[in-house]
């Protein structure tokens, strides 16, 4: 874990509020539609419908046929040793549980999207990666502060180490 020292702690955060994450960035203003899932969600863009896929966190999937799914069963009947039947029903609930947050911070509202200026703003799915806020609030920073989402680092971005921070605050 991360900076167990809650003085360090402290300072970090102050630094990095104080000073933010620099990274040049493009901020465009949309319309949620609609939430996909509970780490995707689709917009409004001009007269298009855009996927957009929030960065730094990851929901458990709804459907059982990706490789994710299959491995979070086997994660969970590992771990707490149970029966996969229940784990199924259990990772389906939290699921449900982070699509219906983040409904109900997003859908049908107007937010702001901040896409990291990079080669390619898609991922492989030709989704946009993008932090989405609304009225200055990190939506992805605080479903991982309410719980309802895990930390996903497949690659760097300039709000990781908060994210890490935030999301290991909450699992200790």
């Amino acid at each position: 874990m991360i900076l167990k020292n809650p003085i360090i702690l402290v300072i970090l955060l102050i630094t990095i509020n104080i000073y933010g994450c620099s990274t040049s960035s493009i901020r465009e203003n949309v319309y949620c539609s609609r939430a996909i899932d509970g780490d995707t969600i689709e917009i409004i863009y001009g007269l298009n419908t855009k996927t957009v896929r929030l960065i730094g966190i990851d929901a458990s999937e709804s459907f059982t046929h990706t490789n994710k799914y299959t491995k979070d069963i086997i994660a969970c009947s590992k771990q707490i040793g149970k029966n996969p039947n229940k784990c199924k029903a259990e990772i389906k609930t939290y699921a449900d549980i982070a699509k219906n947050r983040l409904k109900e911070l997003c859908e049908g509202k107007n937010i702001q999207l901040k896409v990291i200026d990079k080669s390619s703003p898609y991922d492989r799915y030709g989704r946009i990666l993008a932090y989405v806020e609304i009225d200055g609030v990190d939506i992805g920073r605080q479903m991982l502060e309410e719980g309802v989402v895990n930390i996903y680092n497949s690659f760097d971005h300039p709000r990781e180490l908060i994210y890490q921070l935030t999301w290991e605050q909450n699992n200790d």
